[in-house]
């Protein structure tokens, strides 16, 4: 092989990066080039809690507050009307049969706070209805007597003259309520004083209502309901009650 052809056959079988000289030092850096910042690979998001929950948690303490202010009232609503002495004083008295011991009980309705005077009788224990400070709502002369079975709602004062007779089964109320909408006819509540003049003789189950005045003397026959002012030594019946005669 001559020298031409071996030179050819050298050069065509040496490898392509034969000809690329290494450098003797390695190439300074550039802190000038800006590097491109690579990309993160788009991952999930991290599991969270679930919205309904996260709702029900933030709720709850407003939730909470609206039921303990809920259970607040109907505890306050079940034992507005209980009267540790006037129970303590039925508990006592809950013994005496009917039309014994009259006197007593009015004395130990008396010792409770009650304005009541002396010679009173109750022949039975009245039912005593009211919120709050009730004993100061009941005021009760001398020589009054009460029969069986009456009521006094003292949710309003009740001022009884000396002398006054009571029928079985006198209701005497205070509260009543404003006629509502149709959505509820019973309205808020009103409140108002009944008075009872001296010497006056209220028969059996007589009904008087709210803001009744009766005066001295006077007689409510039996049954009646007395729903507006009675004129002093008047005698008056029906339903509601009416003037039937004067008396002397």
């Amino acid at each position: 092989m001559n020298n031409q052809v071996w030179k050819a056959y050298q050069y065509t079988n040496e490898p392509e990066h034969t000809n690329i000289q290494e450098p003797s030092e390695p190439l300074p850096i550039q802190d000038t080039v800006p590097l491109t910042p690579i990309m993160a690979a788009p991952t999930a998001p991290a599991p969270s809690e679930d919205i309904t929950n996260i709702t029900e948690h933030s709720a709850w303490p407003g939730r909470g507050y609206r039921r303990l202010r809920k259970l607040r009232q109907a505890l306050y609503d079940e034992v507005i009307e209980f009267h540790p002495r006037l129970e303590l004083v039925k508990l006592l008295l809950a013994p005496l049969p009917m039309y014994v011991g009259g006197r007593l009980r009015a004395r130990m309705l008396r010792l409770t706070g009650f304005a009541i005077e002396s010679g009173t009788m109750m022949w039975g224990m009245p039912r005593i209805s009211g919120r709050g400070n009730l004993y100061r709502r009941l005021k009760v002369g001398r020589g009054c007597m009460f029969n069986i079975g009456c009521v006094l709602d003292l949710g309003a004062e009740i001022i009884i003259g000396d002398r006054v007779f009571f029928g079985h089964e006198v209701m005497i109320l205070t509260t009543t309520h404003k006629i509502g909408t149709a959505l509820c006819r019973c309205d808020a509540p009103r409140k108002l004083p009944v008075t009872i003049g001296a010497g006056t003789w209220v028969g059996a189950r007589c009904t008087i209502l709210p803001g009744v005045t009766i005066g001295a003397g006077a007689v409510v026959a039996a049954g009646a309901v007395v729903n507006k002012d009675v004129p002093a030594n008047t005698l008056v019946a029906g339903v509601p009650a009416r003037v039937v005669k004067s008396l002397e």
